[in-house]
């Protein structure tokens, strides 16, 4: 093992996933506090992507901005970052990183309530982000990753040695109580799921079918997606597109169906937006469909301006 003077270790040759990350230390009276944004780059996104879509936006101070960058299998570090998009300063250190645990190690790593913020700018499906879109090897254990796997798995919250038991504590103290936490993409349109709702919801033919159909759905919720235990365990809501629907970073907000994909659409960066800038949002079908109906009539779902769905408890209770 190799460790540098800022408490980071390293160790060689164990296969994918070795970087490791000190255990935080407590804090000394009157010390400042220094919170850490942290960004995730999956492969085949275009770094721009993460700059122009991210919010907040604004100033920030004290701010150690964290970029695990999984195009380019590098970590990046930001410190005194004042929100600048991209920043304006060069990383004060770089390394190699290669999965989804050199992540949660990290996160393990930081003081309690140090993560105020945590966004996954990737291609993704219901059972998660996609860093590099690996896969399993056929034999697996539930209750083992497979150590060629560099991607996030529903199943990462229920192993001890990963975020199951302890290591799920850890990792949820490192967050603030009000860390903003959010699943950007891109969870593609599956019609299996937006069926449910689309026809079989709202062509029901009686409140018993749909109650029927509720219970279904959000026994998906609770059994496929990702953001559902990662909610559990971090006791935070979890931001994620809505289950059926996907999320594209090339589409006008607020420009609904057909129409969206053929309007020209610009970046201004600023947050909320205005009805036609562009910005990574939810399915433009998502509303003509009657999603956002179902999920805030049905489900008492809340959800951002973009249409991501703050997952919690209650949602698939």
């Amino acid at each position: 093992m190799t460790c540098s003077r800022d408490f980071s270790c390293w160790r060689h040759g164990e296969g994918i996933g070795s970087l490791m990350w000190a255990r935080p230390r407590q804090v000394s009276d009157g010390e400042e506090l220094v919170s850490t944004v942290i960004y995730v780059r999956g492969y085949d996104n275009n770094l721009e992507w993460v700059w122009q879509n991210t919010h907040p936006r604004g100033r920030r101070s004290p701010t150690t901005l964290a970029l695990f960058d999984y195009q380019d299998d590098e970590y990046r570090e930001y410190r005194s970052w004042n929100g600048a998009l991209p920043p304006a300063a060069r990383p004060v250190r770089s390394h190699a990183i290669s999965s989804v645990i050199d992540l949660y190690d990290f996160v393990k790593s930081q003081r309690a309530g140090d993560v105020t913020e945590l966004h996954f700018f990737t291609h993704g499906w219901s059972g998660g982000p996609l860093l590099h879109n690996t896969g399993e090897s056929l034999g697996t254990p539930s209750d083992a990753r497979d150590p060629l796997d560099a991607d996030p798995r529903m199943k990462d919250f229920a192993i001890p040695s990963v975020l199951g038991g302890a290591e799920g504590r850890t990792f949820r103290q490192a967050f603030a109580r009000t860390a903003l936490v959010k699943l950007w993409g891109c969870g593609f349109d599956d019609g299996g799921h937006r069926q449910l709702i689309k026809k079989d919801y709202f062509s029901a033919r009686d409140d018993a079918e749909r109650v029927t159909i509720v219970r279904v759905y959000k026994q998906y919720i609770r059994e496929t997606t990702y953001q559902y235990p990662m909610m559990r365990t971090l006791r935070l809501p979890v931001y994620a597109a809505p289950l059926g629907w996907g999320t594209s970073p090339h589409l006008p907000f607020g420009i609904e169906g057909k129409k969206a994909e053929s309007t020209k659409a610009v970046a201004r960066g600023v947050y909320p937006p205005r009805r036609g800038d562009l910005w990574w949002r939810v399915s433009p079908y998502f509303r003509p469909d009657r999603g956002r109906e179902f999920y805030s009539r049905v489900l008492r779902a809340r959800m951002d301006p973009l249409d991501y769905v703050a997952y919690t408890e209650a949602l698939a209770r």
